[in-house]
């Protein structure tokens, strides 16, 4: 009932001009809604903050997981319970800012919102109040959030995929292949979105390797002295 709109003044909003399918702002995707989807509805916000806590949940459980497949050993799906948990608070977080948050407002929601994602997934590990409130772990919280929401914000994987997914469309042009190009094409919004998501993947598959490593440090290291004594009962 509405036409598609676009955050900066466009004249004619995410339209192909090789395609007069997408001349009609008032058709949806095309009238083709078999191969392609909307990735911009403009359902600000209960969509945007759902939709954020849905991939930030997925996101940061399988960060989780990789990162402990990664370290070996028995998979700890308790941690993997507090990373989903503590991504699904991000990304509603930055849901709630709204597609169209600028750089400095998405990082400020992506580090208030891992700050209590992290909170949330200290106590869900059951560790003590000073742990859960520790003020390094919040700070690493607020770095790692505020990195996250300005990566978003400034949109570079979405940004990214769209140029790829556009000069691929470019060369299979040149080269006569008109069906990959319009694929390319058409498909390139939801392209630069994959990418984006798997930038927000690798972020969270960091973070959590490197917190397993640094839990695993003082074990090895107490495992190293109960050897040494071991080996060596006369030691002091």
């Amino acid at each position: 009932m509405t036409p598609d709109w676009a955050a900066k003044p466009t004249n004619v909003p995410y339209a192909s001009f090789g395609n007069p399918q997408s001349l009609n702002l008032y058709s949806y995707v095309e009238n083709n809604p078999t191969t392609m989807g909307d990735s911009d509805g403009h359902c600000y916000p209960w969509c945007t903050v759902i939709g954020g806590a849905i991939v930030g949940g997925l996101i940061g459980a399988g960060g989780e997981i990789i990162a402990q497949e990664l370290h070996g050993g028995t998979m700890d799906w308790k941690k993997v319970e507090g990373s989903a948990v503590k991504g699904a608070v991000t990304g509603a977080a930055i849901g709630l800012a709204g597609p169209e948050a600028g750089v400095a407002t998405a990082a400020l929601s992506g580090a208030g919102g891992n700050v209590l994602g992290g909170v949330a997934d200290r106590t869900i590990q059951g560790q003590s109040a000073g742990e859960v409130l520790n003020p390094t772990e919040i700070a690493k919280d607020v770095v790692s959030g505020a990195i996250g929401g300005a990566v978003g914000g400034s949109k570079v994987g979405e940004s990214a995929g769209e140029f790829v997914s556009n000069n691929a469309a470019k060369v299979a042009d040149a080269s006569g292949d008109q069906a990959s190009a319009a694929l390319f094409r058409s498909n390139a919004s939801t392209i630069g979105t994959g990418v984006a998501k798997s930038i927000d993947l690798g972020q969270s598959t960091v973070e959590s390797y490197h917190s397993e490593s640094q839990q695993q440090q003082p074990q090895q290291m107490q495992q190293q002295v109960q050897e040494q004594l071991h080996d060596d009962p006369d030691s002091d």
